[in-house]
């Protein structure tokens, strides 16, 4: 299982995730590999992960394995990429909507991770980012790298990825997005860091990461957020939204249908005091979407929302 503290000692459960996440790469690479020499061509994409590169409580043993497959996926692109012909691929994907969370089996680790699991990506998601990653490695033109397939211009996902470049040395790997958006950083103003500490920790389950005596670092779904700790603030604005008033600045996240209303549960179950409660915005017509506005305790507001068609996020 992806949670595992060291100090229980889940031996069995270390083994299995070597097991699946290192043994079988391997297994997989020595299995397909002398195929791909003899016809100097092939393609290995393989699946990593965050985690392998932002470690969480407990997680220690998951984020090492796909450390592992990261490192192997580099070194396999600078050793067969020029020389071969072969093509090495990491697609590594934050957390997923499906029901791993649930599936834990010792209690410490379990409120953790369904608490991580509020805000995940689709599977979808991550299957279009596969498809991509292949159709851009088999794409030579210019033209055909810019333009993705149409199934892919969706703005409600990230995943990375790295290709190699079999005709030329030392190339930066790149970065491949099922979104034309880049992650977001973001820094508010808060009048009691404790409160945004319980509200962003405990409320919503973000992951803390870096911080200082007044400021806190939040994984915001990849993005990057800031509360800042500043008593003295300005006054907010509302602007009207489909018969709404909607609090200017706002900020917030494009989820899926699902995770928008496993969010809105929980926080109706924390007896949230919606600005806006969660409601269909534009229904029938171009860009129909959930939403639902709340303030965080010192006052900043946040929207969250979930488009009835995602590839019409930013349809006129």
């Amino acid at each position: 299982m992806l949670f595992s503290f060291g100090k229980d000692g889940a031996i069995g459960d270390w083994n299995w995730m070597i097991d699946v996440h290192i043994r079988g790469y391997l297994n997989g690479v020595h299995a397909v590999l002398p195929v791909m020499l003899r016809q100097k061509s092939g393609h290995t994409l393989n699946m990593g992960s965050i985690a392998g590169r932002q470690i969480g409580d407990g997680a220690g043993v998951y984020s090492s394995a796909k450390s592992f497959v990261q490192a192997m996926t580099e070194s396999m692109r600078r050793e067969l990429g020029v020389r071969e012909g072969i093509k090495a691929s990491t697609v590594s994907p934050g957390d997923i909507d499906t029901s791993w969370a649930d599936e834990v089996t010792d209690a410490s680790p379990r409120k953790p991770a369904q608490e991580l699991n509020v805000i995940a990506i689709s599977p979808q998601g991550v299957a279009d980012a596969v498809v991509y990653a292949v159709v851009y490695t088999l794409s030579q033109s210019r033209r055909r790298h810019r333009q993705r397939p149409d199934h892919l211009r969706r703005p409600s996902e990230l995943v990375s990825a790295r290709h190699p470049a079999p005709h030329r040395r030392n190339t930066r790997p790149m970065t491949v997005l099922a979104s034309p958006i880049p992650r977001f950083h973001l820094a508010v103003p808060v009048d009691d860091l404790d409160s945004a500490r319980r509200f962003y920790g405990e409320t919503l389950g973000l992951e803390q990461g870096r911080s200082a005596d007044t400021w806190v670092d939040w994984n915001l779904h990849g993005h990057q957020f800031v509360t800042h700790l500043a008593p003295a603030r300005a006054g907010q604005i509302h602007n009207p939204v489909d018969g709404h008033d909607v609090p200017v600045p706002h900020f917030g996240l494009i989820l899926s249908i699902d995770a928008f209303h496993r969010l809105a549960d929980r926080l109706r179950a924390a007896d949230t005091d919606f600005v806006i409660e969660p409601y269909v915005r534009f229904a029938g017509e171009t860009g129909e979407q959930w939403t639902m506005f709340l303030l965080d305790p010192a006052g900043n507001a946040l929207e969250f929302k979930a488009f009835a068609d995602d590839s019409r996020v930013f349809a006129v």
